[in-house]
């Protein structure tokens, strides 16, 4: 397959930072649990129709070892919903492997780029 053109797309890696900054701020005062959040932009360099184009994803890491009650959960779900971001997953989980790696609370979501 031959390429047609060679695209260089610069990844702003820091363009959230302020933002998440504030956002874990708020979920931490809001709901508590240590949060971290994570933002970013998919690639652009995509057809028109296709449905990732002008979003990106984020995490929310509730850094606790702990789950939060059935309906602290569904609180914190229907805030970040009440932003505007779309939810793909959530897992409202903990679990530890010693030596080796912990899992904690954690929702994964899309938002349009603005």
């Amino acid at each position: 397959m031959k390429l047609s053109k060679i695209i260089a797309e610069v990844v702003d890696y820091e363009k959230y930072n302020d933002y998440e900054r504030e956002f874990a701020k708020e979920l931490d005062s809001k709901f508590k649990g240590n949060p971290s959040v994570s933002m970013v932009d998919y690639s652009q360099d995509r057809e028109d129709s296709d449905p990732l184009k002008g979003k990106g994803t984020g995490t929310i890491s509730f850094r606790m070892r702990d789950e939060f009650s059935n309906s602290t959960w569904q609180e914190i779900i229907n805030y970040v919903k009440a932003k505007g971001y779309r939810i793909t997953s959530d897992s409202n989980y903990y679990d530890i492997e010693p030596g080796e790696r912990e899992w904690f609370p954690r929702i994964t979501f899309e938002f349009e780029i603005k």
